[in-house]
């Protein structure tokens, strides 16, 4: 008896299946689209990057998405942040607050990383992800913990 309800199982299973991979599909194919309007700020960004990175600057953390970008290298502690078309390198002593937030509910998807450096043309960079906050949450924990070090006194003798 149970055997004849096993291929009708086994289909149902299979539409579920098939259901749930066409609905990720669409949600990444959703997603994707909506960064295609900063595909150009997200390439400079990169370009930027790699000429940075040619010069000696190699972060250890990086996030660019949607036209905002933050890389942070640690060793050199250097912070290099970007919104739109504004690129900057800074020196993490230049820097004079860190904010997250990292909270999502319905009626906030986005997280934010807000960064108050010394600089009277852009003092404030907000920094917002939409779809993970992962890279977001690793960059502000090592610019608090690159904030919070004091560097060691050299002895010369």
């Amino acid at each position: 008896m149970l055997w004849e309800f096993l291929p009708l199982f086994g289909w149902f299973l299979g539409l579920l299946l098939g259901l749930l991979i066409l609905t990720l599909a669409l949600v990444y194919g959703i997603a994707w689209a909506c960064e295609v309007p900063f595909l150009y700020y997200n390439f400079g960004h990169h370009k930027y990057l790699k000429g940075l990175e040619q010069s000696g600057f190699h972060p250890s953390q990086k996030y660019i998405r949607f036209g905002y970008g933050a890389a942070v290298d640690g060793n050199a502690r250097k912070l290099f942040v970007a919104t739109g078309s504004t690129r900057k390198l800074y020196d993490i002593a230049d820097i004079q607050n860190v904010e997250g937030e990292f909270q999502k509910d319905q009626y906030h998807i986005e997280s934010t990383l807000r960064i108050t450096v010394r600089d009277l043309s852009t003092p404030l960079f907000e920094i917002k992800s939409y779809l993970s906050d992962g890279k977001l949450r690793s960059i502000y924990s090592l610019l608090a913990v690159l904030r919070e070090e004091k560097p060691v006194p050299t002895t010369e003798t």
